[in-house]
């Protein structure tokens, strides 16, 4: 569903729709293997990739850019402009319930790691983890990239 949370300084910031990654990739085969061949993204927009800092368009790649180190320091600059991450929480499957929401964000990635898990983006107060690795069948909010 559709969601909002309330962020520290009390600023309400809207989170969006949490998907599974089988409804992020538009396949509904929960446990396919290899990355995603495409999307939910707007025409001319994908998900990011899973992959190392040296590959253009990989969450690893966007903090290299914005100089985000894997710290309090980068989680706290990652949540401001111009990237605004906001801490979404996530959605367990395993018991249908929203999870943490205003405390850690999670954003998926097309790259797999195994039929059954899958690299996002993690972000906490204390660190900043491009490569997480998470069941797909979480739900977790989109960022999309542009071409």
């Amino acid at each position: 569903g559709t969601n909002t949370v309330t962020t520290l300084d009390g600023e309400t910031q809207w989170i969006g729709t949490y998907y599974n990654w089988s409804a992020a990739i538009a396949d509904n085969r929960a446990y396919s293997s290899g990355n995603a061949p495409d999307s939910i993204c707007p025409k001319g927009w994908r998900l990011p990739s899973g992959e190392a800092a040296a590959v253009n368009k990989s969450f690893a790649h966007l903090l290299d850019v914005y100089q985000y180190p894997d710290t309090a320091a980068g989680s706290t600059s990652s949540r401001q402009k111009p990237l605004s991450l906001v801490y979404s929480g996530n959605y367990y499957w395993y018991n249908g319930t929203l999870f943490n929401q205003g405390g850690n964000g999670y954003w998926w990635s097309f790259t797999t790691t195994s039929s059954t898990h899958i690299y996002d983006m993690y972000v906490s107060a204390s660190n900043l983890n491009p490569q997480y690795n998470n069941n797909k069948l979480n739900g977790f909010p989109l960022r999309c990239v542009s071409l």
